[in-house]
């Protein structure tokens, strides 16, 4: 699936108005990075990184019973683990409200990256590589350890 620069566009002004400036801060600088990666890696697929970037924390404001109730409401079972490392849940949570509210976009790698862009995998596509490289180091970030890897890697 590939996506225009319309339709790209107008997804930025659903995301933007479904999340609190601070989250959509962070989540346009990831676009941007995500952008900036795919363009000496992949350039054939910025449209898909782009998209990927935009819905990556779609579901990042929810709180932890609220990502439980939300992978529970689709079937998907929860546990100890899932309690103790809940910053991690809403990268699976975005993945149902993608298939839920934006159809449209719910492409395979986009779903994918989504879902690996924070705990990462074995054997990741560009893709998903890209998306999870981008949203630790995007601009927003100004952690020492975020900082030192973007100008590690740009260096």
């Amino acid at each position: 699936m590939r996506f225009t620069d319309e339709q790209i566009d107008a997804l930025r002004e659903r995301v933007r108005a479904s999340m609190s400036e601070f989250r959509f801060t962070h989540t346009a600088e990831v676009e941007k990075m995500a952008a900036r990666l795919s363009g000496l890696y992949a350039p054939e697929d910025t449209d898909l990184v782009r998209v990927a970037a935009l819905l990556h924390d779609i579901t990042k404001e929810k709180n932890a019973e609220g990502q439980i109730e939300m992978l529970e409401s689709f079937g998907e079972k929860t546990d100890a683990l899932d309690r103790l490392s809940y910053k991690t849940l809403h990268a699976r949570t975005a993945v149902y409200a993608i298939k839920r509210d934006y159809p449209e976009f719910a492409d395979g790698e986009v779903l994918s990256a989504v879902r690996y862009h924070t705990t990462g995998r074995a054997d990741m596509s560009l893709t998903e590589a890209i998306v999870f490289l981008a949203d630790y180091i995007d601009m927003s970030r100004k952690f020492d350890d975020c900082v030192y890897l973007r100008n590690y890697f740009w260096d």
